[in-house]
């Protein structure tokens, strides 16, 4: 989509003594320049005079759109006299939010009697298409607990609000994910696993476990001695026998041909301890437990110690199964950590076994933070290693807790992705995951309060993302009805009220980038007052989010 940008140079007579029309044309030296998102482009303007015009030219920039490039348009003088030399057009770029794409714009002079204008464009072909940070909240209730893809596409999610797991289509912009429907599968702790063999899924819930048959949309819900599984923390699948695994507090579970198995010392290699965290590749299991690691073959179990392997501590969360069955893990040497909670306190970093080695990785040999906090590994189809590096909690007993950002980690080298060096408002990322076409997904959520940045999620991906996954241009992208929506006035000068819908739940001021620069959480009203005296002047995009989805209405803002 093509965006005009205007320049106006006015341009006013001093005392002249010329009685025929008189002519001035602008000229630029390039019609485009071709940037990366961050850099700044330069047009030298000239002047031609005809029939001895000897005026003042007062130039002046009206910003408008132009501010959708960032630092929008500087003339290198605001009035230029005989002789008329060059001067010098910039328009900068933010390296993190400007959007591939031409940018057209114009100069021109008018009078009465004088006329002229030049047309330009900056091509923009950086990185803005990579990042998609949603806004920052106070609440946690506005931030995804966990983003997953089914095999068809369809994006599963759940906020912190307890109104349980969403759906939506692959194509529905982020802008239109429900946060106020309560679900019919209910409030999870994990991400559902799909059984793509039988077409069913998988919930564990916070007092149940559920297999959801999506065909007839019948329930089973889980018990092993009468007693309904609670706290699973863990569920993996074999989709070519339909094993299934399932790791909670009181040890792992094991469910074939319909019966449920408690796996213990008198049939593998498990002991009485907390079962962390499974994963599997092929045939192999691999269970993270507070005693040790265990591997289990399909035939053998083997548990591997500090004693018996060089494990570097005696606790293991499982967090990623590679391929070729190298298992990454979070290391910690507190016994009594819960499978639910975090190494908060007594993380000592990441781990990766090949079933003969351990390769440890932490703030000595790597960018993690010096707490050396792993809260989650998710491995793409190249094989790179994603890493979220801090937890929820903001402290520990000994103070602040820190993090690293998203780290990446390619089999040899490391990058970090930063708040120094991205758009992420802080390095704390707690939790990380990655969809069908490996687009990283993460968030922070902090339990507790303590200075610093507020809760934000969102999605990467390092060669650009989907049309889906970027903001609205344009009210029409939203692609949702206005109806009911009442903005008055409209222009408005310093507020505006939102009216017309109920249970307002929030209200965010979205500019024709689709950037958030207001956000209101109301009290689920039927009106909202926003304060737009400190913006500039153009046009903005209302978004109301209500029980019923989010609706959008533009509102211009006029100084």
């Amino acid at each position: 989509m093509k965006t005009i940008l205007s320049l106006a140079i006015v341009v006013l007579l001093f005392g002249t003594a010329q009685t025929t029309r008189s002519q001035f044309i602008l000229k630029a030296d390039k019609e485009t320049i071709t940037i990366n998102a961050g850099e700044t482009a330069t047009f030298k303007i000239s002047f031609t005079i005809l029939n001895g015009f000897d005026a003042s030219i007062f130039l002046g920039v009206t910003q408008g759109n132009l501010q959708m490039l960032s630092g929008g348009g500087t003339l290198s003088t605001s009035i230029v006299n005989i002789p008329y030399d060059d001067i010098t057009l910039t328009v900068t770029t933010t390296a993190f939010y400007t959007r591939s794409g031409l940018y057209e714009f114009s100069i021109y002079g008018s009078n009465s009697s004088l006329s002229s204008s030049v047309r330009c464009s900056v091509n923009v072909v950086g990185t803005r298409s990579n990042w998609r940070l949603m806004p920052e909240i106070e609440m946690t209730e506005g931030v995804p607990s966990f983003i997953t893809q089914d095999p068809v596409g369809n994006y599963w999610y759940q906020y912190y609000n307890g109104l349980g797991l969403q759906k939506t289509s692959k194509d529905t912009p982020i802008d239109r994910w429900q946060n106020g429907t309560v679900s019919e599968y209910g409030d999870l702790l994990i991400p559902p696993l799909f059984d793509t063999k039988n077409n069913k899924l998988w919930l564990s819930g916070r007092r149940n476990l559920v297999s959801y048959n999506l065909d007839n949309k019948l329930q089973t819900v889980h018990t092993y001695k009468n007693y309904p599984f609670y706290e699973v923390n863990s569920l993996v699948i074999d989709n070519n026998t339909t094993t299934v695994w399932a790791g909670r507090n009181g040890g792992l579970f094991h469910l074939i041909s319909g019966i449920w198995t408690h796996m213990d010392s008198t049939n593998s290699a498990l002991t009485t301890h907390h079962v962390l965290g499974v994963g599997q590749s092929g045939s192999t299991i691999w269970v993270g437990t507070t005693d040790g690691l265990v591997k289990f073959d399909g035939t053998n179990w083997t548990r591997y110690t500090p004693q018996n392997s060089g494990m570097p501590t005696t606790g293991a969360k499982v967090l990623a199964v590679e391929e070729n069955g190298d298992v990454w893990v979070g290391l910690s040497n507190d016994k009594d950590v819960s499978p639910l909670g975090e190494y908060y306190e007594f993380m000592s970093g990441l781990a990766k076994f090949d079933g003969t080695t351990w390769t440890v990785f932490n703030s000595k040999n790597s960018p993690l933070h010096k707490d050396n906090i792993v809260n989650g590994v998710v491995i793409d189809k190249k094989g790179n290693k994603w890493i979220a590096t801090a937890t929820h909690r903001a402290y520990s007993h000994n103070g602040p807790l820190g993090g690293a950002g998203i780290l990446k980690y390619d089999n040899k080298e490391w990058t970090a992705y930063t708040k120094e060096n991205s758009p992420l408002p802080d390095n704390m990322i707690n939790w990380i995951g990655l969809d069908n076409d490996d687009n990283v997904w993460f968030h922070q959520y902090k339990e507790g309060y303590y200075d610093g940045p507020k809760n934000f999620w969102g999605v990467f991906n390092e060669s650009g993302l989907p049309p889906n996954l970027l903001p609205p241009t344009s009210v029409e992208e939203f692609g949702v009805s206005s109806d009911g929506i009442s903005i008055t006035p409209n222009p408005s000068t310093t507020s505006f009220t939102v009216s017309g819908i109920d249970n307002m739940s929030i209200v965010k001021l979205l500019n024709s980038m689709g950037a958030v620069v207001s956000n209101t959480t109301s009290t689920k009203s039927t009106k909202q007052d926003i304060n737009v005296s400190d913006l500039a002047s153009g046009v903005y995009f209302v978004q109301v989010r209500s029980a019923t989805g989010i609706l959008t209405k533009p509102i211009i803002v006029s100084h």
